[in-house]
C-alpha cells in the first residue's frame, strides 16, 4: 500500500484532497489500476481503501450526480452512469430496497455520516425505516403534529445526510446547482429565509439544489430547516414565479426596471469577456447564469451610469430599430472612452441629420432599418451590436463605408469588434 506523508484531516483541504486515493496514481500505479478496471487484480485492494475513507459518502454522491461513466468511486464500480450489477445489490442492501437510477438523485444510495458535526441546533436522529412503501406520497389530509422549525448550520456532511432520503423530488438542474455553488464559493450567497423542507418520514421535499450546492462548494451555510411536513405538501411547493433581477429593481423603485436589468446583465457578461451569441441573450459565464446578488453588486457599483444608459437607450430605441440592451451597452462602452463623442454619435444615429452617403452612421441607419423590414431572417442582437461597434470605430477614425457587414462564421470569420 502507498504511504501518505501529509495530513488528510486538514479542514482547509477539499474533500477530494482528503480522499485516500488522492495521491495513489503518483505513488502506486498498479493499485491505481484498481480504480479503473473492474477486472483488475487490484480492484479488491482499491475497494478496501475506499471502505475506510472519510469522504466516501460525498464521493459517491458526487459520482451519482455527475453520472460517472466508468471506473470505481467510493468502492462502487460504474458503467455508463449506473453501478454494476454486483454493486447494485450491495447498494440495495445498504438502503433497504431503494434502487439507484442513473442521472437521478442518489435515491438513498449514501450511508449516513457517523457523527454529524456541531450545528446551531442538533438535528433529531432519524430512526424511521425507509421502505419502498414509505416513499410514496400519500394524499391523506389527516391532521398531523405541527412541523418543527430550526436554524441549522448545514455543513457538506449534513447535506449528504439529508440527501440520503432525497427520493421523492424533481430532477436536479445541474445549472442551478452550479449557479448556487458559485455564489457560495465566492461568498455572495445571501440568507433569504428560504427553507429546507423535510417530510415527516424524512424525505427531502424542497431545497435539494441548495444542499447539493453546499456539497459542491464545500461551504457551510446557515439555513432554516422545517421538519415534519406531510409528504403531500410537496405538490404545492415552488408553484409561483421565480423572482427576477428586474423584479428586484422594481421593488427598489427603479424606473424602466426591465430595460435597466437587461443592460446591467449584458454589461456584466461583457466585462467578464463574453462575446458572441450568448452575450445579448443573457447567456451564462462558464455555464453559470449570474444570480441576482451578483447583478445587484454590479448595479450598485455605479447606479448613475446604468440609469443614464437606460435613458439614452430609451431615446435611441424610439428613433431607430435597436434593442435596449444593445443600445444601453454601447452607450456605456462608448461614453467610457469619450462621453462627448458618445453623445454626438447617439444624436446623429437617432436623428440622421447632416449625414451623407458613405458616412458610417448613415450606413448603419440604413442597415438597421433594412434589417427591421426583413421578414425572412431574424437578426440576432449580438450581430447588431457588432455592426454598431464597427460603425463607431470607423466614425472615430474618420473613415467612410457604404457597406456594413460582420462575418460571424465561415472561413472568413471576423473577431468580435472592440470599441476604440
Amino acid at each position: 500500500m502507498p504511504s501518505f506523508t501529509r495530513s488528510r484531516s486538514d479542514p482547509a483541504a477539499s474533500w477530494r484532497e482528503r480522499g485516500l486515493c488522492f495521491d495513489i496514481a503518483f505513488q502506486d500505479k498498479d493499485l491505481a489500476e484498481g480504480w479503473v478496471e473492474e477486472e483488475s487484480e487490484f480492484a479488491d485492494e482499491a475497494k478496501a481503501v475506499c471502505s475506510r475513507c472519510e469522504v466516501r459518502d460525498i464521493c459517491l454522491l458526487d459520482a451519482l450526480v455527475d453520472h460517472q461513466s466508468f471506473g470505481m468511486r467510493a468502492g462502487y464500480f460504474f458503467d455508463n452512469g449506473a453501478v454494476t450489477s454486483e454493486d447494485a445489490v450491495r447498494i440495495r442492501r445498504l438502503n433497504m430496497g431503494v434502487k439507484v437510477r442513473s442521472r437521478t438523485m442518489p435515491q438513498g444510495a449514501i450511508r449516513k455520516t457517523k457523527a454529524p458535526p456541531t450545528r446551531s441546533k442538533q438535528l433529531p436522529r432519524r430512526t424511521m425505516t425507509m421502505s419502498n412503501e414509505s416513499q410514496t406520497a400519500s394524499v391523506s389530509s389527516t391532521p398531523s403534529a405541527p412541523p418543527k422549525i430550526s436554524i441549522v448550520e448545514i455543513t457538506p456532511e449534513i447535506a449528504v445526510d439529508l440527501l440520503t432520503k432525497n427520493t421523492h423530488n424533481r430532477s436536479v438542474s445541474q445549472a442551478a446547482v452550479a449557479e448556487y455553488a458559485k455564489a457560495m464559493s465566492e461568498g455572495r450567497w445571501l440568507e433569504s429565509g428560504d427553507t429546507i423542507r423535510i417530510a415527516e418520514n424524512g424525505l427531502v421535499l424542497d431545497g435539494q439544489h441548495r444542499l447539493y450546492a453546499i456539497i459542491e462548494s464545500e461551504k457551510t451555510q446557515r439555513m432554516v430547516l422545517v421538519e415534519g411536513l406531510p409528504v403531500v405538501a410537496q405538490t404545492v411547493m415552488d408553484t409561483g414565479r421565480k423572482r427576477t433581477f428586474a423584479n428586484a429593481l422594481t421593488i427598489l423603485k427603479e424606473k424602466d426596471a426591465n430595460h435597466l436589468a437587461s443592460i446591467v446583465a449584458v454589461y456584466n457578461l461583457w466585462t467578464k469577456g463574453t462575446r458572441g451569441a450568448t452575450l445579448t441573450s443573457f447567456g451564462t459565464v462558464d455555464g453559470v447564469r449570474p444570480q441576482i446578488p451578483e447583478l445587484m453588486a454590479v448595479f450598485d457599483a455605479d447606479k448613475d451610469k446604468f440609469r443614464e444608459a437606460a435613458r439614452r437607450a430609451g431615446q435611441l430605441r424610439r428613433a431607430v430599430p435597436i434593442t435596449g440592451r444593445v443600445a444601453g451597452l454601447v452607450w456605456i462602452l462608448f461614453s467610457d472612452l469619450d462621453e462627448e463623442d458618445a453623445i454626438a454619435f447617439f444624436d446623429q444615429l437617432a436623428k440622421g441629420n447632416d449625414l451623407e452617403e458613405g458616412d458610417p452612421i448613415y450606413t448603419l441607419r440604413n442597415r438597421l432599418f433594412s434589417d427591421s423590414r426583413n421578414k425572412t431572417a431574424v437578426i440576432h442582437p449580438t450581430y447588431t451590436l457588432a455592426l454598431v461597434i464597427k460603425t463607431w470605430n470607423l466614425w472615430r477614425k474618420g473613415e467612410k463605408n457604404k457597406v456594413l457587414v460582420f462575418k460571424a462564421g465561415g472561413s472568413a470569420k471576423e473577431q468580435f469588434p472592440e470599441p476604440v
